[in-house]
């Protein structure tokens, strides 16, 4: 009896915390730079979703889990920018033809550098 209380104890207090971390929808922005055909120019990534690991084991170890800049660099991206790193980063409409996304410093600074090239 004992030891049924304790493995559904264990897999209550593993499990409830990895559905809280699965289910909250923490999309958010990522901004970088890529050269393509000579040229760099800012790539925007819209809808992306934190890594679920690290979440979860911030969420077992009581640590803020919630809008943390934990996510990874992309493959061929330079000077990428996490949303929660850098509130600079924003996207915001400005008319019915298209969008305006704010960029980090580092991005402008990577792109004037490599268009100087």
């Amino acid at each position: 009896m004992i030891g049924t209380v304790a493995v559904l104890g264990v897999a209550l207090g593993l499990g409830l915390p990895a559905i809280e971390v699965y289910r909250f929808s923490d999309h958010h922005i990522h901004g970088s730079v890529q050269v393509r055909e000579g040229r760099a120019d800012f790539v925007w990534q819209l809808t992306i979703q934190p890594p679920f690991w690290p979440r979860y084991w911030r969420r077992l170890l009581g640590r803020p889990w919630r809008q943390q800049p934990i996510c990874g660099q992309g493959e061929g991206h330079i000077a990428e920018a996490c949303e929660f790193e850098h509130p600079e980063i924003h996207y915001r409409a400005t008319n019915d033809f298209g969008e305006d996304v704010g960029s980090s410093p580092a991005m402008n600074a990577a792109v004037d550098r490599l268009n100087a090239q």
